[in-house]
């Protein structure tokens, strides 16, 4: 049976709200939201709206990411060692057409400032797919990229990102 779990209010609309994504970023081993919501000035805002186990608590702010461009798509990865209980994101984003990858790891009631991006230069950001899981078993998930290798084979390539 389907259920609305949680209902926000006006102020979430889709022309601001730019990605959902979910997974369990507190760690308490319910799923959550969390809501990319343009910012007027430049670039996004992170909140979240945790599970309670019935419902949902109302969305916080988690990180004020003035740095990333509106079109930063994001995933859920587990990409803190230390604590693979708690989801971080992934968020893919353009720098001068070249893929960028910031990672985000979660605090438990937010998202880390202090982040690390890396540019690759050999993946076309605009036309680069993206999954993420634990490719190689060390509890840590892996960057997958599917992007067009080029006209000189024509033929996709996919290549893991270690994070």
């Amino acid at each position: 049976m389907l259920r609305l779990w949680y209902q926000t209010g006006t102020r979430w609309t889709p022309d601001i709200a730019q990605q959902y994504v979910t997974g369990d970023f507190n760690g308490n081993g319910r799923a959550d939201v969390m809501i990319a919501q343009k910012r007027q000035d430049a670039g996004l805002d992170l909140y979240v709206v945790t599970s309670n186990g019935t419902t949902a608590n109302a969305p916080s702010l988690w990180l004020e990411a003035r740095n990333l461009d509106t079109g930063t798509r994001f995933l859920p990865a587990h990409i803190d060692a230390s604590n693979s209980k708690r989801s971080g994101l992934l968020a893919m984003g353009d720098v001068d057409g070249a893929l960028a990858v910031s990672q985000f790891p979660s605090t438990g009631s937010a998202f880390t400032a202090n982040c690390r991006t890396s540019v690759y230069k050999e993946f076309d950001a605009a036309n680069a797919k993206f999954a993420a899981g634990d490719i190689d078993g060390d509890g840590i998930d892996d960057l997958v990229v599917l992007a067009p290798l080029g006209e000189s084979t024509g033929r996709p390539s996919s290549r893991s990102l270690g994070t």
